[in-house]
């Protein structure tokens, strides 16, 4: 993997569930620093995971932050010239990432969270729930930060995060496959204009999980192959997608926002209980649930090409996502419940016998139909690459650590989200964690090969790559 980063100060991570516990060893392999520069905080004690680690020398603070302690923890625990890895759930992303903009702490996380009890307040609007509304607040909040301050680099797991270096990746792959004679962009500008040039106008984040475990789905009982909680609040959020400029009809219920660069739309329904129609290469078509997820807001800003003053070219992105089996069960059954989680939970990690996630970015209605690149990592690859985590995991802390790896090696960057981040370099330190990667045309369209049974008023026979010949329900 080449040279170790070496770093200056200390890396300070902020929770410690299946991320941090899958992030650890890839950090210690890939950063040649000392263990007393590393700190774990955590709400809860894991020592049986971190028992390993604390034998080699690395501190471990059990710690809960809250609106009232969060300036004086982080000044306990974090000092000028650190590194701050957000792992955590329901600690405001947001107001961490400005205190340590103001202290000199660089910072990294997978997701804009807000405070838990802002997260599950259902009696805020839905637009006030949505990623595009939190990134909003971010970028407003960026506006008072010194360009080359301390870096913050806010969603960059797998997705959102690696994903967004796949769609690089893949539009450069889609330019060739068609003989376009175009350079590497260098600008936000210039890959918009990329993705006009090969034709593309969707872009799906299509994953399919098909992890298996030894101990099957008991009724109330809640399994996944990761975070448990995260999965929920997603899912329980309103449907969002980043909004093509080739969409002819609004889908029914589904709202524009009244400000701001207006990319993107939302459901007044749950991303849990909207299914899309998608495609990978190994799984086939899928149909998935259009949960919330910021790199569906984040990727269409970034490519919409604006001209005279008025957008001419964006994708409509979206996340498809088909969870595992025992995943999808379970979400149905919270929904069941009405949308009351289950008391039993189980992160499917040792006792997954089989599978593999399925993660990519299909590109479609360019030149060659449609483009699917990706990592088709399975959990024996997963447990020799980083040894007790499962694929899903692994995916993500890949573009955890390389995202931290890229801040730390650029620590005065100031505000950046994965859109703003080089794919090549970011890609040359999450690959080898990825397993098999695949680049591929497919002919697949979501009318391709299937039975019509009944009236579909929103689908549009005569565009395929119109919203509503994805939208199932």
């Amino acid at each position: 993997m080449g040279a170790k980063t070496t770093f200056p100060g200390r890396i300070v991570m902020l929770g410690y569930g299946s991320i941090g516990q899958c992030s650890l060893p890839m950090l210690l392999d890939l950063f040649d620093l000392p263990p007393e520069r590393y700190l774990v905080m955590a709400r809860d004690e894991r020592l049986d995971r971190f028992a390993p680690f604390a034998a080699r020398g690395l501190p471990f603070e059990r710690r809960s932050l809250d609106r009232d302690n969060l300036a004086e923890t982080l000044a306990a625990t974090t000092r000028p010239g650190d590194l701050l890895l957000n792992l955590s759930v329901g600690v405001d992303s947001i107001s961490l990432a400005d205190w340590c903009q103001g202290h000199g702490v660089a910072y990294v996380d997978t997701a804009i969270e807000p405070w838990e009890d802002v997260g599950w307040d259902f009696n805020l609007p839905a637009n006030e729930r949505t990623e595009y509304a939190f990134h909003t607040r971010a970028r407003r909040t960026a506006e008072r930060w010194r360009p080359d301050g301390p870096t913050v680099v806010y969603t960059h797991g797998a997705n959102p995060g690696i994903v967004t270096q796949f769609v690089k990746a893949a539009l450069l792959d889609v330019a060739g496959a068609m003989n376009l004679d175009l350079p590497t962009p260098a600008t936000r500008e210039g890959w918009a204009r990329l993705a006009r040039a090969t034709g593309t106008k969707v872009i799906h984040i299509a994953e399919r999980d098909t992890q298996t475990s030894s101990r099957p789905k008991q009724p109330g009982e809640f399994v996944n192959t990761w975070s448990i909680a995260g999965f929920v609040e997603e899912a329980m959020m309103p449907a969002e997608l980043g909004w093509g400029t080739h969409e002819r009809t609004l889908p029914a219920g589904a709202h524009e926002h009244p400000a701001g660069p207006r990319n993107a739309i939302y459901f007044t329904r749950p991303g849990g209980e909207v299914f899309l129609r998608s495609w990978v290469p190994l799984g086939g078509p899928i149909a998935g649930v259009a949960i919330a997820h910021s790199e569906t807001v984040t990727l269409s800003h970034y490519l919409t090409l604006v001209e005279h003053g008025r957008p001419v070219y964006r994708p409509t992105v979206c996340f498809v996502y088909l969870a595992c089996d025992g995943a999808m069960s379970s979400l149905h059954e919270t929904m069941m419940r009405g949308w009351h989680m289950q008391d039993r939970q189980r992160l499917l990690n040792e006792d997954v016998v089989d599978g593999r996630d399925e993660l990519g970015v299909l590109l479609l209605g360019h030149g060659k139909t449609g483009w699917w690149y990706g990592s088709q990592l399975d959990i024996h690859e997963a447990r020799r690459l980083v040894p007790g985590n499962n694929p899903t995991a692994v995916q993500v802390a890949a573009g955890v650590v390389a995202a931290t790896v890229w801040a730390a090696r650029n620590p005065r960057a100031g505000f950046r989200e994965p859109e703003d981040l080089p794919h090549e370099e970011i890609l040359a330190t999450a690959l080898p964690y990825l397993g098999p990667m695949v680049s591929q045309p497919t002919d697949w369209t979501p009318r391709k090969d299937r039975r019509v049974l009944f009236d579909e008023p929103w689908a549009d026979a005569g565009d395929p790559w119109q919203f509503g010949n994805f939208l199932i329900r």
